[in-house]
Protein backbone atom coordinates (compact mmCIF):
# COMPACT_ATOMS: atom_id res chain seq x y z
CA UNK A 1 0.00 0.00 0.00
CA UNK A 2 2.66 2.45 0.87
CA UNK A 3 4.95 1.88 -2.15
CA UNK A 4 1.51 1.87 -4.84
CA UNK A 5 1.15 5.77 -2.70
CA UNK A 6 4.53 6.48 -3.15
CA UNK A 7 3.81 5.48 -6.49
CA UNK A 8 1.00 7.42 -7.30
CA UNK A 9 1.49 10.88 -5.92
CA UNK A 10 5.07 10.89 -7.88
CA UNK A 11 3.12 10.40 -10.99
CA UNK A 12 0.55 13.02 -10.31
CA UNK A 13 3.74 15.34 -9.31
CA UNK A 14 4.95 14.84 -13.02
CA UNK A 15 1.69 14.84 -14.60
CA UNK A 16 1.37 18.71 -12.53
CA UNK A 17 5.30 19.66 -13.64
CA UNK A 18 4.42 18.62 -17.49
CA UNK A 19 1.42 20.67 -17.54
CA UNK A 20 3.06 23.70 -16.03
CA UNK A 21 5.89 23.18 -18.47
CA UNK A 22 3.26 23.45 -21.29
CA UNK A 23 1.88 26.81 -19.81
CA UNK A 24 4.55 28.06 -19.76
CA UNK A 25 5.45 27.53 -23.20
CA UNK A 26 2.32 28.83 -24.43
CA UNK A 27 2.64 31.85 -22.15
CA UNK A 28 6.08 32.43 -23.95
CA UNK A 29 4.68 32.06 -27.24
CA UNK A 30 1.98 34.71 -26.21
CA UNK A 31 4.71 37.04 -24.87
CA UNK A 32 7.31 37.02 -27.99
CA UNK A 33 4.19 37.48 -30.86
CA UNK A 34 2.41 40.22 -28.53
CA UNK A 35 6.48 41.68 -28.31
CA UNK A 36 6.64 41.62 -32.34
CA UNK A 37 3.48 42.54 -33.25
CA UNK A 38 4.24 45.42 -30.51
CA UNK A 39 7.21 46.62 -32.37
CA UNK A 40 5.24 46.38 -35.74
CA UNK A 41 2.69 48.67 -33.73
CA UNK A 42 5.44 51.17 -32.81
CA UNK A 43 7.11 51.47 -36.49
CA UNK A 44 4.30 51.67 -38.34
CA UNK A 45 2.12 54.29 -36.41
CA UNK A 46 -0.67 52.09 -36.97
CA UNK A 47 -3.86 51.13 -35.40
CA UNK A 48 -4.73 48.38 -37.08
CA UNK A 49 -3.28 45.70 -34.80
CA UNK A 50 -5.24 46.11 -32.62
CA UNK A 51 -6.54 44.39 -29.29
CA UNK A 52 -8.74 41.81 -31.16
CA UNK A 53 -6.52 41.16 -33.50
CA UNK A 54 -3.92 39.77 -31.14
CA UNK A 55 -6.69 37.93 -28.96
CA UNK A 56 -7.76 36.74 -32.44
CA UNK A 57 -4.26 35.29 -32.95
CA UNK A 58 -3.75 33.91 -29.65
CA UNK A 59 -7.18 32.22 -29.76
CA UNK A 60 -6.33 30.41 -33.24
CA UNK A 61 -2.55 29.63 -31.80
CA UNK A 62 -4.41 28.09 -28.76
CA UNK A 63 -7.48 26.65 -29.43
CA UNK A 64 -7.32 25.98 -33.56
CA UNK A 65 -5.16 23.09 -33.31
CA UNK A 66 -7.51 21.37 -31.60
CA UNK A 67 -10.40 22.27 -34.06
CA UNK A 68 -8.31 22.31 -37.87
CA UNK A 69 -10.74 20.19 -39.15
CA UNK A 70 -13.61 21.96 -38.30
CA UNK A 71 -11.67 25.41 -39.00
CA UNK A 72 -12.10 27.81 -42.50
CA UNK A 73 -9.09 29.24 -41.70
CA UNK A 74 -5.82 28.80 -43.43
CA UNK A 75 -3.35 27.22 -42.00
CA UNK A 76 -0.48 30.06 -40.69
CA UNK A 77 1.96 30.93 -43.21
CA UNK A 78 4.58 31.09 -40.36
CA UNK A 79 4.21 27.50 -39.60
CA UNK A 80 6.72 24.92 -39.98
CA UNK A 81 4.45 22.40 -41.69
CA UNK A 82 4.28 24.50 -44.98
CA UNK A 83 7.51 23.83 -47.23
CA UNK A 84 7.69 27.77 -48.99
CA UNK A 85 11.22 26.54 -50.49
CA UNK A 86 8.70 24.06 -52.58
CA UNK A 87 6.21 26.91 -53.51
CA UNK A 88 9.05 29.12 -55.08
CA UNK A 89 10.71 26.02 -56.66
CA UNK A 90 9.07 23.12 -57.68
CA UNK A 91 5.25 24.74 -58.01
CA UNK A 92 6.03 26.88 -60.79
CA UNK A 93 3.59 28.07 -64.35
CA UNK A 94 5.39 29.37 -66.93
CA UNK A 95 3.75 28.97 -70.85
CA UNK A 96 6.94 29.52 -72.16
CA UNK A 97 9.76 27.87 -70.59
CA UNK A 98 9.58 25.81 -73.93
CA UNK A 99 10.11 28.77 -76.16
CA UNK A 100 13.33 30.25 -74.48
CA UNK A 101 14.78 26.66 -73.69
CA UNK A 102 14.75 25.73 -77.52
CA UNK A 103 18.14 25.13 -78.90
CA UNK A 104 16.87 26.07 -82.54
CA UNK A 105 15.57 29.35 -80.90
CA UNK A 106 11.85 30.27 -80.01
CA UNK A 107 11.10 33.09 -82.96
CA UNK A 108 11.39 34.04 -87.29
CA UNK A 109 13.43 36.68 -87.65
CA UNK A 110 10.56 39.09 -88.52
CA UNK A 111 9.08 38.47 -85.05
CA UNK A 112 11.08 41.08 -83.30
CA UNK A 113 7.82 42.42 -81.71
CA UNK A 114 6.65 39.22 -80.25
CA UNK A 115 10.04 38.32 -79.26
CA UNK A 116 10.42 41.41 -76.87
CA UNK A 117 6.76 41.19 -75.31
CA UNK A 118 7.27 37.35 -74.65
CA UNK A 119 10.44 38.03 -73.40
CA UNK A 120 9.32 40.60 -70.66
CA UNK A 121 6.52 38.56 -70.02
CA UNK A 122 8.97 35.45 -69.22
CA UNK A 123 11.13 37.23 -67.54
CA UNK A 124 8.15 38.77 -64.90
CA UNK A 125 7.25 35.17 -64.39
CA UNK A 126 10.43 33.88 -63.26
CA UNK A 127 11.00 36.41 -61.37
CA UNK A 128 7.41 36.32 -58.96
CA UNK A 129 8.10 35.28 -55.73
CA UNK A 130 6.25 34.08 -52.31
CA UNK A 131 7.34 36.36 -49.94
CA UNK A 132 6.47 37.77 -46.70
CA UNK A 133 5.40 41.65 -45.89
CA UNK A 134 8.76 42.91 -45.00
CA UNK A 135 10.59 41.21 -48.09
CA UNK A 136 8.40 43.08 -50.34
CA UNK A 137 8.77 46.14 -48.47
CA UNK A 138 12.84 45.47 -49.33
CA UNK A 139 12.09 44.92 -52.92
CA UNK A 140 9.98 47.65 -53.83
CA UNK A 141 10.46 51.24 -53.12
CA UNK A 142 7.50 53.36 -53.12
CA UNK A 143 7.04 54.87 -56.73
CA UNK A 144 4.53 56.07 -59.04
CA UNK A 145 3.70 52.96 -61.02
CA UNK A 146 0.41 51.50 -61.13
CA UNK A 147 -0.07 48.64 -58.48
CA UNK A 148 -2.86 46.20 -58.03
CA UNK A 149 -3.93 43.90 -54.95
CA UNK A 150 -6.08 41.10 -55.36
CA UNK A 151 -7.24 38.54 -52.51
CA UNK A 152 -10.13 35.88 -52.25
CA UNK A 153 -11.01 37.08 -48.86
CA UNK A 154 -13.96 34.43 -48.43
CA UNK A 155 -15.89 36.91 -46.53
CA UNK A 156 -15.40 40.38 -45.70
CA UNK A 157 -17.56 40.11 -42.19
CA UNK A 158 -15.17 37.40 -40.69
CA UNK A 159 -11.89 38.54 -42.42
CA UNK A 160 -11.72 42.56 -43.19
CA UNK A 161 -10.37 43.47 -39.89
CA UNK A 162 -7.48 40.95 -40.25
CA UNK A 163 -7.07 42.32 -44.40
CA UNK A 164 -6.72 46.26 -42.81
CA UNK A 165 -3.70 44.84 -40.39
CA UNK A 166 -1.60 43.29 -43.05
CA UNK A 167 -2.36 46.34 -45.22
CA UNK A 168 -1.30 48.30 -43.06
CA UNK A 169 2.29 46.61 -43.11
CA UNK A 170 3.20 47.92 -46.51
CA UNK A 171 5.24 50.28 -47.03
CA UNK A 172 3.20 52.20 -49.99
CA UNK A 173 -0.73 51.62 -50.58
CA UNK A 174 -1.43 49.76 -53.93
CA UNK A 175 -3.43 51.78 -56.47
CA UNK A 176 -6.29 49.62 -56.15
CA UNK A 177 -7.21 46.36 -53.85
CA UNK A 178 -9.31 44.12 -55.82
CA UNK A 179 -11.39 41.17 -53.54
CA UNK A 180 -14.21 38.39 -54.97
CA UNK A 181 -16.15 36.08 -52.21
CA UNK A 182 -17.15 39.39 -50.05
CA UNK A 183 -20.52 37.96 -49.12
CA UNK A 184 -21.71 41.23 -48.15
CA UNK A 185 -25.44 41.89 -49.37
CA UNK A 186 -27.28 44.74 -50.52
CA UNK A 187 -29.76 45.02 -47.74
CA UNK A 188 -26.82 44.58 -45.73
CA UNK A 189 -25.52 47.84 -43.70
CA UNK A 190 -21.39 47.42 -43.98
CA UNK A 191 -18.58 50.08 -43.42
CA UNK A 192 -15.81 48.11 -44.75
CA UNK A 193 -13.52 51.13 -45.59
CA UNK A 194 -10.54 51.31 -46.18
CA UNK A 195 -8.83 55.02 -45.48
CA UNK A 196 -7.93 57.17 -48.72
CA UNK A 197 -9.90 54.68 -51.01
CA UNK A 198 -13.32 55.14 -52.58
CA UNK A 199 -15.09 51.59 -53.48
CA UNK A 200 -17.46 50.00 -55.82
CA UNK A 201 -19.43 47.12 -54.64
CA UNK A 202 -21.48 43.97 -56.69
CA UNK A 203 -23.75 42.20 -53.81
CA UNK A 204 -23.37 38.77 -53.14
CA UNK A 205 -26.23 36.56 -54.45
CA UNK A 206 -29.00 36.88 -52.06
CA UNK A 207 -30.17 33.48 -51.30
CA UNK A 208 -26.40 32.43 -51.56
CA UNK A 209 -24.87 32.37 -48.28
CA UNK A 210 -21.08 32.15 -49.40
CA UNK A 211 -19.25 32.22 -52.91
CA UNK A 212 -20.52 35.82 -54.35
CA UNK A 213 -19.80 39.20 -54.17
CA UNK A 214 -17.04 41.38 -55.40
CA UNK A 215 -15.32 44.78 -54.59
CA UNK A 216 -12.89 47.06 -55.88
CA UNK A 217 -11.41 50.14 -53.67
CA UNK A 218 -9.36 53.07 -55.90
CA UNK A 219 -6.95 55.67 -54.07
CA UNK A 220 -8.50 58.74 -54.11
CA UNK A 221 -6.64 60.68 -56.60
CA UNK A 222 -6.52 58.10 -59.65
CA UNK A 223 -8.62 58.82 -62.14
CA UNK A 224 -10.32 54.76 -62.32
CA UNK A 225 -13.85 54.78 -63.64
CA UNK A 226 -16.45 52.30 -63.10
CA UNK A 227 -18.92 50.84 -65.82
CA UNK A 228 -22.23 49.14 -65.09
CA UNK A 229 -22.06 47.52 -68.60
CA UNK A 230 -19.06 45.42 -67.20
CA UNK A 231 -20.78 44.48 -63.92
CA UNK A 232 -23.25 41.73 -64.10
CA UNK A 233 -23.07 38.31 -63.68
CA UNK A 234 -24.28 34.64 -65.55
CA UNK A 235 -24.32 31.64 -65.09
CA UNK A 236 -20.71 31.35 -65.52
CA UNK A 237 -19.37 34.05 -63.56
CA UNK A 238 -19.78 37.89 -61.65
CA UNK A 239 -17.80 40.66 -63.63
CA UNK A 240 -16.98 44.01 -62.37
CA UNK A 241 -14.87 46.46 -64.39
CA UNK A 242 -14.05 49.91 -65.34
CA UNK A 243 -11.27 52.28 -66.81
CA UNK A 244 -8.12 54.10 -65.53
CA UNK A 245 -7.07 57.24 -67.57
CA UNK A 246 -3.10 57.13 -67.52
CA UNK A 247 -0.31 58.70 -69.47
CA UNK A 248 -1.21 56.94 -72.67
CA UNK A 249 -5.00 57.24 -72.72
CA UNK A 250 -7.88 54.43 -71.18
CA UNK A 251 -6.76 51.30 -69.64
CA UNK A 252 -9.53 48.38 -68.89
CA UNK A 253 -9.70 46.81 -65.83
CA UNK A 254 -12.08 43.78 -65.11
CA UNK A 255 -11.87 41.67 -62.09
CA UNK A 256 -13.69 38.05 -62.45
CA UNK A 257 -14.76 35.21 -60.19
CA UNK A 258 -16.04 31.73 -62.15
CA UNK A 259 -18.10 30.11 -59.41
CA UNK A 260 -16.86 26.55 -58.64
CA UNK A 261 -18.97 24.20 -59.80
CA UNK A 262 -20.39 25.20 -64.05
CA UNK A 263 -21.78 23.27 -66.84
CA UNK A 264 -20.79 23.49 -70.56
CA UNK A 265 -17.03 24.67 -70.42
CA UNK A 266 -16.92 25.16 -73.87
CA UNK A 267 -19.52 27.94 -73.40
CA UNK A 268 -17.66 29.61 -70.55
CA UNK A 269 -14.79 29.99 -72.71
CA UNK A 270 -17.00 31.35 -75.70
CA UNK A 271 -18.17 33.70 -73.16
CA UNK A 272 -14.73 34.97 -72.28
CA UNK A 273 -13.70 35.02 -75.58
CA UNK A 274 -16.29 37.87 -76.09
CA UNK A 275 -15.56 39.60 -72.86
CA UNK A 276 -11.96 40.00 -74.03
CA UNK A 277 -12.77 40.93 -77.57
CA UNK A 278 -14.95 43.45 -76.58
CA UNK A 279 -11.88 45.25 -74.55
CA UNK A 280 -9.89 47.33 -76.84
CA UNK A 281 -6.89 48.61 -76.38
CA UNK A 282 -4.59 48.11 -73.11
CA UNK A 283 -6.35 45.58 -70.64
CA UNK A 284 -5.94 43.92 -67.39
CA UNK A 285 -8.17 40.95 -66.39
CA UNK A 286 -7.84 39.25 -62.97
CA UNK A 287 -9.30 37.49 -60.31
CA UNK A 288 -10.13 33.50 -59.14
CA UNK A 289 -10.84 31.60 -61.97
CA UNK A 290 -11.21 27.94 -59.95
CA UNK A 291 -8.80 26.81 -62.75
CA UNK A 292 -5.56 25.47 -61.62
CA UNK A 293 -2.85 26.76 -63.80
CA UNK A 294 -0.21 23.98 -62.49
CA UNK A 295 -3.00 21.23 -64.22
CA UNK A 296 -2.07 22.88 -67.50
CA UNK A 297 -0.59 19.73 -68.71
CA UNK A 298 -3.52 16.84 -67.85
CA UNK A 299 -6.35 18.97 -68.01
CA UNK A 300 -7.63 20.05 -71.35
CA UNK A 301 -10.21 22.47 -69.37
CA UNK A 302 -7.27 24.27 -67.99
CA UNK A 303 -5.52 24.11 -71.10
CA UNK A 304 -8.04 25.65 -73.06
CA UNK A 305 -8.82 28.51 -70.82
CA UNK A 306 -4.34 29.27 -71.23
CA UNK A 307 -4.92 29.30 -75.01
CA UNK A 308 -7.67 31.68 -75.12
CA UNK A 309 -5.61 34.80 -73.20
CA UNK A 310 -2.87 33.64 -74.98
CA UNK A 311 -3.90 33.89 -78.12
CA UNK A 312 -5.74 36.99 -77.79
CA UNK A 313 -2.44 38.49 -76.78
CA UNK A 314 -2.83 38.44 -72.99
CA UNK A 315 0.25 37.05 -70.91
CA UNK A 316 -0.18 35.60 -66.94
CA UNK A 317 1.85 37.27 -64.30
CA UNK A 318 1.41 34.76 -61.30
CA UNK A 319 3.73 31.81 -61.50
CA UNK A 320 3.46 30.13 -57.89
CA UNK A 321 0.64 28.84 -55.96
CA UNK A 322 -2.23 30.99 -54.62
CA UNK A 323 -4.22 28.70 -52.78
CA UNK A 324 -3.21 26.53 -49.88
CA UNK A 325 -5.17 23.63 -48.75
CA UNK A 326 -5.97 24.24 -44.82
CA UNK A 327 -5.36 20.08 -44.77
CA UNK A 328 -2.86 19.08 -47.41
CA UNK A 329 -0.88 22.12 -47.78
CA UNK A 330 -1.37 21.00 -51.74
CA UNK A 331 -1.40 24.47 -53.84
CA UNK A 332 -2.94 25.30 -56.77
CA UNK A 333 -2.46 28.30 -58.88
CA UNK A 334 -6.31 29.71 -59.62
CA UNK A 335 -5.89 33.47 -59.33
CA UNK A 336 -4.02 35.53 -61.89
CA UNK A 337 -3.69 38.57 -63.25
CA UNK A 338 -3.83 38.54 -67.58
CA UNK A 339 -2.34 41.75 -69.58
CA UNK A 340 -1.70 42.80 -72.78
CA UNK A 341 0.86 45.02 -71.42
CA UNK A 342 4.53 43.47 -71.14
CA UNK A 343 7.38 46.24 -70.26
CA UNK A 344 10.67 45.13 -68.54
CA UNK A 345 9.73 46.57 -65.31
CA UNK A 346 6.64 44.89 -64.52
CA UNK A 347 6.65 42.47 -61.45
CA UNK A 348 4.41 40.66 -59.67
CA UNK A 349 4.56 38.62 -56.24
CA UNK A 350 2.31 36.43 -54.08
CA UNK A 351 1.89 37.50 -50.46
CA UNK A 352 2.87 35.92 -47.56
CA UNK A 353 -0.71 36.90 -45.64
CA UNK A 354 -2.95 34.49 -44.20
CA UNK A 355 -6.43 35.87 -44.23
CA UNK A 356 -8.17 33.28 -45.71
CA UNK A 357 -7.25 30.02 -47.70
CA UNK A 358 -5.89 32.40 -50.75
CA UNK A 359 -2.78 34.51 -50.99
CA UNK A 360 -2.91 37.98 -52.16
CA UNK A 361 -1.33 38.34 -55.27
CA UNK A 362 0.65 42.05 -56.32
CA UNK A 363 1.35 43.28 -60.06
CA UNK A 364 3.38 46.21 -60.57
CA UNK A 365 2.66 47.52 -64.12
CA UNK A 366 4.32 50.85 -65.26
CA UNK A 367 1.19 52.49 -66.46
CA UNK A 368 2.74 55.67 -64.86
CA UNK A 369 5.76 56.01 -66.73
CA UNK A 370 6.53 59.71 -64.94
CA UNK A 371 9.85 57.33 -63.01
CA UNK A 372 11.70 56.30 -66.11
CA UNK A 373 15.02 57.50 -66.41
CA UNK A 374 16.34 59.55 -69.08
CA UNK A 375 17.10 57.43 -71.93
CA UNK A 376 15.14 54.31 -70.92
CA UNK A 377 12.71 52.41 -73.57
CA UNK A 378 8.81 53.99 -72.99
CA UNK A 379 5.71 51.36 -74.18
CA UNK A 380 4.40 53.52 -76.67
CA UNK A 381 2.26 50.67 -78.18
CA UNK A 382 0.33 47.54 -76.80
CA UNK A 383 0.50 44.98 -79.92
CA UNK A 384 -1.63 41.93 -80.27
CA UNK A 385 -0.14 38.58 -81.22
CA UNK A 386 -1.64 35.22 -82.34
CA UNK A 387 0.85 33.39 -80.20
Amino acid sequence: YVISSILYYMLYVLYITCYMFYVAVLCAQCIVHTAQYWREFVIHKTFSLTTSYMVQYINTLIITPKLSKHSSMSPDPNSKALDYYKLNTVNHFNPFNDLFNSDDGPFREDSEGLAENLYYSNATLESCEFIQIDTFNAMHKPTSCFSIFFLNINGFKSNFDMLLGHINLFNDKFSLYFFCETNIKSDEPHDFSIPGYDSEHLYAIDNKHSGSGLSIYYKKNINFKLLNSRCYRNQFCEYMGGTLSCNFGNVNIMLVYRFHYMKDFNKFIAHMNDLIQSLSGPSIILGDFNLDLFSNSNDVNVDSFIDLFLSNGYCPLISKGTRISPNSHRTTCIDNIWTNITDRLTLSNVINCSVSEHLPITGIIPLDLTHYESGDDIVTSIQKHDI
